[in-house]
């Protein structure tokens, strides 16, 4: 608990970086601020990598019912597959701290009751929109909308997507066309789209919620694994592209 406790105040150590790391993250990485802390201390205290550090802080501060500083207050944070899972998990966090919110899924009900809670909890001011995201326009509609509402768009989690599995054999064209049409073609949509607002004001930070199976695929998850390894290869390539408009991009 000692040493939990001691990481936990180090948190703030690390931020975006250009170049890519050997911690398996893919996209802007990190770097430790000098100013902060000192990196070989904090390497003694949780000897893992950077990501697997702030993975460990926001499990120890959700699960103390504590709230982070992570700087997010005032922020705009749009938010895909928000009505259940680690959309809404997502949506609960970035609302701790202070971030305003738009949420998307495809279930309007429970994207309402998802937010309707958020709102009770905390406040910040949270809007919602129901749309699928394999409907063309809807991702431009989602963004027009986010700007109507705070007229910015700082952050954006896309966390829709769906996983399919089964004997590679007995797996349909449609099943396979389905994982990409979610996953990853309606993903690179969404961030097109709110590449727009983020160049503009030169400021953006993109997260993409991609499991572990795109870069360990196993036999029986083809489809949702390749659609992931997809999404690492664009947050790869198009992470050099965006970094000199203020932008970050990390899955």
């Amino acid at each position: 608990a000692h040493h939990a406790e001691r990481s936990a105040s180090h948190a703030c150590c690390y931020t975006g970086h250009r170049t890519g790391g050997a911690d398996g993250a893919v996209g802007n990485t990190l770097k430790p601020h000098a100013e902060n802390c000192a990196p070989t201390e904090r390497r003694a205290m949780f000897p893992g990598p950077p990501t697997d550090f702030l993975r460990f802080y926001f499990v120890y501060n959700l699960t103390k019912g504590e709230q982070m500083d992570l700087r997010l207050t005032g922020k705009v944070a749009l938010i895909t597959g928000a009505s259940r899972g680690l959309g809404a998990a997502s949506a609960r966090l970035f609302a701790a701290e202070g971030a305003h919110l738009v949420l998307t899924a495809r279930d309007g009900e429970t994207l309402e009751a998802t937010a309707s809670a958020i709102r009770a909890a905390s406040n910040v001011q949270v809007v919602t929109t129901a749309e699928d995201l394999v409907t063309p326009g809807a991702t431009d509609r989602i963004q027009e909308f986010a700007v109507d509402a705070f007229g910015r768009i700082d952050i954006l989690v896309n966390s829709a997507g769906a996983a399919f599995s089964g004997n590679f054999s007995d797996i349909s064209d449609a099943v396979w066309k389905q994982s990409f049409d979610l996953k990853f073609f309606a993903t690179v949509s969404m961030i097109r789209a709110v590449l727009t607002v983020m160049r503009a004001q030169k400021y953006g930070r993109i997260v993409t919620i991609v499991g572990n199976a795109g870069r360990q695929p196993g036999p029986r998850s083809l489809p949702g694994s390749s659609a992931n390894a997809a999404l690492l290869a664009i947050t790869s390539g198009l992470g050099e592209d965006v970094v000199e408009d203020g932008i970050f991009i990390n899955a």
